[in-house]
C-alpha cells in the first residue's frame, strides 16, 4: 500500500469510527499513536498530532468543524486549507489533519 493509499484508508476509517492499528501509516507510527487519544475525544492529542506532523500550520475548531491551514492562512489565495466536520472537535481536527497530509502526498505525484 502506498503512503497516499494508507492515508486515504486512515481518513475513511476515522470518519467511520472504525480505526484499527492496521490503519496507522507505517512511516509515522510513533507520531500517530496520539490518534488513539484523539479518537477518544482528546482535543489536546489532536492538536499535538497537528503540531508534530504539520509544523507551522494553524488550526481552527468550532464544535464539530475544524480546519488546518498553512501559516499564511489569512491569505486565502495562497494558503493551503483543509477542513472537516465530525461529531466531536477532536475527530474533526484529525480529519482535517489527515486531509492535509493526503493533499501533500497528491502534490508529490
Amino acid at each position: 500500500m502506498t503512503r497516499l493509499e494508507a492515508l486515504r484508508a486512515l481518513y475513511a476509517a476515522v470518519k467511520d469510527g472504525q480505526v484499527t492499528s492496521d490503519h496507522l501509516p507505517g512511516h509515522m507510527v510513533q507520531v500517530w499513536l496520539k490518534l488513539t487519544d484523539a479518537l477518544n475525544g482528546s482535543v489536546d492529542a489532536a492538536l499535538a498530532l497537528i503540531a508534530a506532523t504539520l509544523p507551522g500550520w494553524v488550526w481552527t475548531v468550532c464544535g464539530g468543524y475544524a480546519s488546518v491551514s498553512t501559516a499564511n492562512g489569512l491569505n486565502w489565495r495562497t494558503s493551503k486549507h483543509h477542513s472537516a466536520n465530525a461529531d466531536t472537535p477532536a475527530t474533526a481536527l484529525l480529519l482535517a489533519c489527515i486531509a492535509a497530509h493526503i493533499a501533500i502526498e497528491e502534490q508529490k505525484k
